[in-house]
């Protein structure tokens, strides 16, 4: 029987975790983990969502403590984590967990904390790994059935304890202090919203996948438990606990308190910047490209067979904001078809272009019973949405392909060499420059004395192209 409550045996986690304790594997994905993040925050620091995020920084002020990629001047700890997961979630090309996009609520409050504070590179990488893992173990234990699923979830709010547990470890809390900054995270997490995640509106929310709320707010109850603040001791456990608050119909406890192994390396890269959902489909049509070496003018026409739900939501052909074609299955089927960089489909002259909409026309989705059966049986996860795709070509041939497990994945890892060119491209839309420097010192993180020695390399990014910029 269980000696602790369900909230102890994480806070108790997030305490003991050393990081003598992290095998090898776990440190080089975590490295990678935090090179990639930092690539995918600059890289969206230009978009037009970051404008509007860099006003609200401008017009909140704050202490000038923390520098944030892509923004021009520091700002304070708690607004730095807001800005810096705003930036890194802007692409839909940031890291995935078995849900959500766990690194961008928790790197940029283990940086702001670990820059603020003066700590190592030992420190802010032992309290990202304790963030993914206990994310991990919340975002299992409380997946709501599907049938609960479809009518709300909460990728985003689920993560403030994951980011909680890190921040508590940096902010050095005790027991006591780690169960309140918990207990205060869990209630001041942002409601469940995929129920208005945009899908019946004029467009996607820009809060879209809701991660920068509980970036912050993880920064927020750490400092609070460390000056008295108390929170609910019992956050995590009981009818009324934080998976009844997620809307979640299911709390497994085994899987929550289960810490014999680490899941850190089961966090995928993006190969594509839209929805993982849709990652499946864009692997089957990359493979057919390559092999039968075809392009946008010899389609025909582009049959997608999905599941159900991804056929229902992800067939729009045209688009308000670049948040919409993250949601578009043909769109982003036709930015890859039509060879646009890949950091540049954000860009309202690619994705909004007379080409990339003829070529998106020709796309179809079809829900398959079939493959839905296969993405349950597959676990749910948001790497493994099957696709089935028919591609007409003018010569009058057919050529298929299916793909239930997405690139990036622990089954189907990116190459060292795609990383890279991913990073490169990335750095060089947003500054001009590849950066290499600081993405070598992100891989040897925990050789640092202090973290500042990484944040001091951030190269200088200015407003970046506004909604209906010319392309650069």
């Amino acid at each position: 029987m269980r000696n602790v409550s369900l909230t102890e045996s994480v806070a108790d986690y997030a305490l003991s975790l050393r990081y003598e304790d992290i095998p090898e594997n776990v440190l080089v994905h975590a490295r990678t983990l935090l090179a990639d993040h930092l690539a995918c925050a600059f890289g969206g620091s230009v978009t037009p969502l970051a404008s509007s995020v860099r006003a609200f920084a401008r017009f909140t002020g704050g202490e000038p403590r923390c520098s944030v990629p892509g923004l021009e001047t520091k700002t304070s700890p708690l607004m730095a984590a807001f800005v810096q997961a705003s930036f890194a979630n802007a692409l839909d090309y940031d890291d995935t967990g078995s849900r959500g996009h766990p690194g961008a609520s928790i790197i940029p409050a283990v940086l702001a904390l670990s820059s603020d504070l003066k700590l190592s590179g030992r420190e802010l990488l032992t309290a990202l790994v304790i963030g993914y893992e206990v994310n991990d173990r919340v975002a299992r234990a409380t997946l709501p059935s599907p049938e609960c699923y479809a009518k709300v979830h909460a990728n985003g709010s689920l993560q403030a304890i994951g980011v909680a547990a890190a921040c508590g470890r940096l902010m050095g809390l005790n027991r006591e202090k780690m169960l309140n900054c918990l207990g205060t995270a869990g209630v001041m997490a942002p409601v469940p919203h995929a129920g208005k995640f945009g899908w019946e509106d004029k467009s996607i929310a820009s809060v879209k996948d809701n991660v920068a709320l509980p970036s912050e707010n993880g920064v927020r109850a750490a400092v609070l438990a460390l000056n008295g603040y108390e929170g609910s001791e019992s956050v995590l456990d009981g009818e009324s606990g934080f998976a009844a608050m997620l809307g979640s119909d299911r709390c497994d406890p085994d899987i929550l308190c289960d810490f014999s192994a680490f899941t850190l390396p089961g966090v995928c890269l993006k190969p594509y910047p839209c929805c993982r959902w849709i990652h499946p489909a864009l692997d089957a049509l990359s493979e057919l490209k390559a092999d039968c070496g075809f392009s946008s003018r010899d389609v025909v026409s582009l049959d997608v067979a999905t599941t159900p739900p991804v056929a229902a939501r992800f067939g729009k052909k045209r688009a308000r904001t670049f948040l919409d074609m993250e949601f578009s299955t043909p769109l982003t089927l036709a930015l890859l078809l039509n060879d646009v960089p890949r950091a540049r489909w954000f860009e309202s002259c690619h994705w909004d272009s007379p080409t990339v909409r003829e070529t998106a026309a020709v796309v179809t989705l079809t829900g398959d019973d079939g493959l839905w059966k296969r993405f349950l049986e597959l676990g749910r996860n948001s790497s493994c949405v099957p696709a089935a795709i028919t591609v007409t070509l003018r010569d009058g041939r057919k050529v298929k392909s299916l793909c239930d497990r997405a690139s990036g994945s622990p089954e189907k890892p990116l190459s060292a060499e795609a990383q890279a060119r991913k990073w490169r491209e990335l750095m060089v839309s947003a500054c001009g420059q590849d950066a290499a420097e600081l993405l070598t010192t992100a891989h040897r993180i925990d050789e640092l004395a202090c973290v500042d020695t990484l944040t001091s390399l951030f190269p200088v990014v200015g407003d970046g192209p506004k909604s209906g910029a010319p392309c650069s």
